[in-house]
């Protein structure tokens, strides 16, 4: 029945999202007026710009609020009525067919589907005005939720949902104003939606509600105790309220609230006229730092000038090989003894003398620094 009663209402929140607000009853629009600038909802002047253009609908009085329900109550059953009928048939019904199983009947001239066609007409127009009388409702719920990781214009186009919904199912018999009973609607909408799209990461519904319910734990706790709660506190009132999570749910929910939270998207800009995005202050690691490049080419040349004056030309390819310098790979000792054809003993004998030689004079030198 959602999908039939629905049918025409998906141009409202588009109607609110571009700012263009119908004509008002017995006016024309001239074709020399410039069409109406579109809605920008930046946070600054977002909600200014959005009530300039809601106060163009008026509010709804109490009997007129009454009488035009009583047409969306008759239009939402009309629309059952099709579906069933849909259903019975097996195809989409003939305008004829459903204005018949309606009771419409031809008269003074006009066809049952032709009246059908007007009395939808004026119902619809009648839905349309009590949804459009109330947008800047769905303004109001949705600015108190700005900043939770969903843009006010997507919030604003959630919550006109849950206004629609609330216009299919208002009863006016109860007394409530549809104010009063919208707002519930519109706040569960936008609310599902920040569950929904608010975190980098999305979270089952079912998660979403276990978050939720430890989250009023915490709080009554809080308000009780004056501290912050431990998980310990936090289990203690979830068993107090009956609120059916074990140890092991609650842990678990606990972390995945913690770990979407804190998830944030590297195009994230800082804000405030900076447009510089969280990408941009993030070291590239595979390139070295500008002080590491300078200390490995102070090493390197140390390291060449210390080789050249110290060791003698046996000792220093012993050292090269050992350890791998001058585009060498580095050997053990057995290897070094193969490439120079000579023993282990001789090579280990001559690189100890090497080595003791280049203590000596790193000393003298001031290289120990390097070593760190």
């Amino acid at each position: 029945m959602r999908a039939s009663f629905l049918v025409g209402i998906g141009g409202m929140s588009s109607l609110l999202v571009a700012g263009l607000a119908p004509p008002s009853p017995g006016r024309q629009s001239k074709s020399t007026r410039a069409p109406a600038a579109p809605m920008m909802f930046d946070d600054g002047n977002a909600h200014l710009q959005i009530s300039r253009r809601l106060t163009q609908h008026k509010l709804l009085g109490k009997d007129e609020e009454f009488d035009i329900t009583t047409d969306v109550r008759e239009l939402r059953r009309w629309s059952a009525v099709r579906e069933d009928l849909e259903r019975s048939l097996g195809q989409p019904p003939t305008p004829g067919e459903w204005a018949s199983s309606l009771g419409f009947t031809d008269m003074d001239g006009h066809s049952a589907a032709n009246q059908l066609h007007l009395q939808l007409q004026g119902k619809r127009a009648a839905r349309d005005r009590l949804i459009q009388s109330n947008l800047r409702l769905v303004v109001s719920v949705a600015l108190k939720f700005k900043g939770r990781g969903v843009p006010l214009q997507d919030l604003v186009q959630d919550g006109t949902v849950g206004l629609i919904t609330a216009a299919e199912k208002f009863e006016p018999s109860k007394g409530w104003r549809f104010s009063t009973y919208a707002h519930w609607w519109i706040r569960q909408a936008i609310s599902r939606s920040i569950d929904q799209h608010g975190r980098m990461i999305r979270v089952p519904s079912y998660m979403v509600s276990r978050i939720h319910t430890i989250r009023r734990a915490r709080a009554v706790s809080y308000y009780a105790t004056g501290q912050t709660p431990g998980e310990e506190e936090i289990h203690a009132e979830l068993h107090r309220t009956g609120a059916g999570l074990s140890e092991r749910q609650m842990r678990g929910a606990l972390q995945a609230d913690a770990t979407t939270r804190s998830v944030r998207s590297l195009y994230t800009t800082f804000g405030r006229g900076d447009e510089r995005s969280l990408l941009t202050t993030l070291p590239d690691e595979s390139r070295p730092r500008p002080v590491q490049a300078v200390e490995e080419t102070a090493v390197e040349e140390a390291m060449e000038h210390l080789l050249a004056s110290t060791l003698t030309p046996e000792e220093r390819r012993v050292i090269e090989l050992n350890f791998g310098l001058a585009g060498n790979e580095a050997h053990t000792v057995p290897q070094v003894a193969a490439v120079r054809g000579c023993s282990q003993n001789e090579v280990r004998a001559d690189l100890g003398r090497a080595l003791r030689k280049l203590r000596r004079k790193g000393r003298t030198l001031g290289l120990a620094a390097f070593a760190h």
